[in-house]
């Protein structure tokens, strides 16, 4: 940095006062000589006062913008928090933020003294950065992204996010919507069949206002199970895993052998194949859960003869009966 080519005599005092600025004094902001000398180095000084300082090194990545970096032992320093905090004489840990109030517009790549001023306070910070974005008029005027590259701004079917593949998917989820008199429970019975997020069934119903509306497009309503979550039991049970038939064929296997090995060698094999902790499985052998199958075979089981169970008979009965949802177990 060529420090005599700068022609506002108190910016150029400042500068030489940075640059005689003690290595005692660097450490003591969390900074040292060499963090100084590569800001120095880094700025060029144009030929008019009026223009922007832009940093001429490295840049690091925040958001939409690149700001000044300095890197120094593997760690980033901002150039303009740098320059700030060797001015204002305070830790650049403890320096509330640094705003750009440059001329026009805000220059994030700019390190001009003039143009730069440190927050009140951290808190204060996000408030006077609002009042400039609006000001400079970056969130909705000429400026914006949205309105410079419209094409570029992928919605609805086109974004690569969105899980339908057709305007008729969507007709489908809305038809049925509205078909159903009683919305309770409709978005979570919409979840459970289309396999997709709640925020999707809604988006679906509620936000995609350019796709009209198809009312020839709604399925049969009966096949959706939109009861409440307590009235639901069994392999409708939101966090069954084993079906029905595997539970009765649990119970009546555990309930008709009088050996203990063969109850050990059981409460394995369904633990090991549907997923489940050995503490819940004797709960249900003992009737403790599903009350409604043990009071059911309770009778059938009384006066039945005691089973041999061994593995390729269990390996038989429940070969058939696979878990309803993917489990940790084979």
């Amino acid at each position: 940095m060529n420090v005599e080519a700068i022609k506002d005599f108190v910016l150029r005092a400042t500068f030489q006062a940075i640059a005689a600025v003690s290595e005692d004094e660097l450490v003591a902001l969390g900074l040292n000589s060499k963090i100084r000398d590569r800001l120095l180095t880094g700025i060029t000084v144009p030929d008019s006062d009026e223009v922007c300082w832009i940093w001429q090194k490295g840049f690091l990545s925040t958001g939409p913008q690149s700001r000044p970096c300095i890197w120094f032992k593997k760690k980033p320093f901002l150039a303009y928090r740098v320059l700030m905090a060797i001015v204002v004489r305070k830790h650049i840990q403890e320096l509330p933020p640094v705003l750009h109030k440059c001329p026009g517009q805000e220059n994030c790549k700019c390190v001009k003294l003039s143009h730069l001023k440190v927050a009140d306070s951290w808190e204060s910070a996000p408030g006077e950065n609002a009042r400039d974005r609006s000001r400079y008029k970056t969130l909705h005027g000429p400026r914006n992204g949205a309105v410079l590259h419209p094409e570029k701004l992928l919605r609805g079917l086109d974004h690569p996010r969105c899980p339908f593949k057709s305007a008729r998917e969507i007709q489908a989820l809305r038809a049925r919507w509205h078909a159903e008199p009683d919305k309770w429970g409709m978005i979570a019975a919409l979840m459970r069949r289309t396999g997709i997020s709640k925020a999707s069934v809604t988006a679906a119903i509620h936000e995609y206002r350019s796709i009209p509306d198809d009312p020839t497009a709604a399925i049969d309503l009966a096949v959706l199970d939109i009861r409440r979550p307590a009235d639901r039991f069994g392999d409708l049970h939101g966090k069954s895993i084993m079906p029905e038939a595997a539970v009765e064929l649990f119970f009546k296997l555990f309930n008709s052998s009088s050996d203990r090995a063969g109850k050990l060698r059981l409460l394995a094999f369904v633990g090991n194949r549907y997923g489940m902790a050995k503490t819940s499985l004797a709960d249900i052998g003992h009737g403790r859960s599903r009350k409604k199958i043990a009071k059911k075979l309770d009778p059938i089981i009384a006066g039945s003869d005691a089973v041999n169970i061994t593995d390729e008979l269990l390996e038989t009965l429940f070969e058939p009966l696979r878990p309803l949802r993917k489990t940790g177990g084979k």
